[in-house]
């Protein structure tokens, strides 16, 4: 995607409207599904992951390895529920700007509408 005032061919950057800019709401709206879907994907890995390690920690109580299992458990939470929150920022991120350009989209054929009289 270029904006308006990026420098083109020809162009300094000076704003002038030469090109117009082209968003797909369809193509963010899959970016969109895909990133929840592997979202969804990665907290069920995770959850299976941190269930094995719970066994795994208390088939090993009072053995020194269960501390480590115990620390490894705990960071492997933590990250699991950054990668899981960064995914799902980035997902409405990308709703919420399909969303925008839609909407912007529509008023903006409505303005234009209106400035046809209605025609096409």
């Amino acid at each position: 995607m270029e904006l308006n005032s990026a420098a083109g061919k020809g162009d300094s950057g000076s704003g002038r409207v030469g090109r117009q800019v082209s968003v797909s709401t369809e193509v963010l709206t899959k970016a969109a599904n895909t990133l929840e879907q592997l979202r969804s994907d990665t907290d069920k890995v995770d959850m299976n992951a941190l269930s094995a390690t719970d066994a795994a920690w208390s088939a090993l109580s009072g053995w020194r390895a269960a501390n480590g299992l115990d620390r490894m458990h705990r960071r492997w939470a933590a990250e699991a529920s950054n990668l899981s929150k960064m995914l799902s920022e980035a997902t409405a991120k990308l709703h919420n700007t399909s969303t925008s350009y839609a909407h912007t989209d529509h008023a903006e054929k409505s303005r234009m509408d209106s400035l046809n009289g209605g025609r096409n």
